[in-house]
């Protein structure tokens, strides 16, 4: 992964490289990126910076750079400093850190960690017009400004940060301050040990935006690419969203369906999730749940849950009564994004004919569709179900979703076939 990175940039031949690594580790990044200059004849001397708050770690990150330095019989000197972000009052106000020449190249894996709006770092991002709700979001913020100008950046990232109103601002900031360049997505999360989130490979410019991005495809590090896709910037890059399609029929699915003139919402239909959550739940209404594994994946009720308690005593806040006629379209609120055309939409028909009951109540993995509060009529529902079911569909939350979950953001960017 380290060395898939450092060559997604395309820099000039410069006599001397300045390195930034904030979040350095072990210093993988920064000494592959540095070798593949050196291997390159793109540079021979480097100054590396690396930034690592574990203190255990910087013995060998000296030890990483030592070694480079040894094996490129190139002139190098490197330098260790704790927390990247001490110097964040200074990066955001002049996009500099005392002593430190700016860096042509930085590459990062910025640590993942919710920034409170309360802590300090926080609250500086704010007075400067920006919001973070995390910590890599923070770590690439103050990259942005410390790298030099037409300088590169490369880092992995959550791919949780391209959709929904969360990361709105940390998106926006990155396009009015960077050119997005060079995407890499992995259809395997087994690559990134003890990672639960989608990760990608990033690289941009400190520049305009570009034209056309490169969007590459593969299993995973070690395997070749299986797409190289070149894309208008103007199809991926979104405030709402950044569209990241992973093979060449999921762009003309994708594409098919923003031309449709009626999105999601626009129909009136809404996205709302289970109310009951098993370790809170209180009451004495004897109620008929319903949990994610309940439908298969095609949509047909089969009660798969045999662990958990088919029915509880709850409230009436966390029950939803069934019409006579007609019903609610279900969905399971997590899928998995692995593979090569995972299924994101798994929509099954809830009604009092599916479940043989007038009330349920939906656990909280379990999310559902309505009008306004109101149920579908059974025409509607199931066509609705048919096309939630369909490669297009499909290939639309697979491009703009980065997350395990379906979220209510993504689904309001659908656009529905007909009304």
């Amino acid at each position: 992964m380290a060395v898939q990175l450092s060559v997604m940039s395309s820099p000039n031949v410069s006599a001397k490289s300045v390195i930034g690594d904030p979040g350095a580790g072990t210093g993988i990044l920064s000494a592959a990126l540095a070798s593949r200059l050196q291997n390159q004849n793109l540079s021979k001397h480097f100054s590396i910076y690396g930034f690592e708050t574990d203190q255990r770690l910087h013995d060998d990150l000296s030890r990483a750079w030592s070694f480079f330095s040894s094996q490129a019989e190139s002139n190098s000197d490197y330098e260790i400093q704790s927390d990247f972000t001490v110097h964040a009052k200074s990066l955001l106000e002049r996009g500099e850190i005392d002593g430190l020449s700016k860096p042509d190249f930085i590459t990062t894996n910025p640590p993942y960690n919710k920034l409170s709006s309360k802590e300090p770092l926080s609250l500086l991002l704010k007075k400067h017009g920006i919001s973070s709700p995390n910590l890599y979001s923070a770590f690439m913020v103050l990259a942005a400004k410390w790298v030099a100008d037409d300088g590169h950046l490369l880092a992995v990232l959550p791919r949780s940060f391209c959709s929904g109103a969360y990361f709105k601002d940390f998106r926006k900031f990155l396009m009015e301050n960077l050119s997005i360049e060079h995407i890499t997505l992995y259809k395997s999360r087994s690559c990134f040990k003890n990672v639960l989130q989608e990760n990608i490979l990033f690289y941009a410019r400190k520049r305009k935006q570009v034209g056309r991005i490169r969007i590459t495809v593969a299993k995973d590090p070690d395997s070749k690419p299986e797409y190289d896709l070149v894309l208008p910037s103007a199809d991926i890059l979104n405030e709402s969203h950044w569209s990241l399609p992973r093979t060449v029929k999921d762009i003309h699915l994708y594409l098919k369906n923003q031309k449709r003139n009626r999105t999601f919402p626009d129909a009136g239909y809404r996205l709302s999730t289970g109310k009951l959550e098993l370790h809170r739940q209180s009451g004495h209404l004897t109620t008929k749940i319903v949990y994610s594994s309940d439908f298969d994946n095609a949509g047909n009720w089969t009660w798969g849950e045999k662990k958990k308690p088919r029915f509880l005593e709850t409230n009436s806040k966390n029950r939803l009564s069934l019409p006579t006629s007609g019903g609610y379209v279900v969905l399971k609120r997590i899928s998995s994004n692995d593979g090569d055309e995972p299924k994101r939409l798994m929509p099954a028909w809830l009604s009092r004919a599916t479940i043989d009951d007038d009330v349920v109540a939906l656990e909280n993995h379990v999310q559902y569709i309505h009008k306004m509060g109101e149920p579908l009529s059974e025409v509607e529902g199931k066509a609705l179900v048919e096309f939630l079911s369909s490669d297009e569909a499909q290939a639309v939350m697979r491009t703009i979703n980065g997350t395990t979950q379906i979220n209510k953001a993504d689904m309001d960017r659908l656009n529905i076939p007909w009304g």
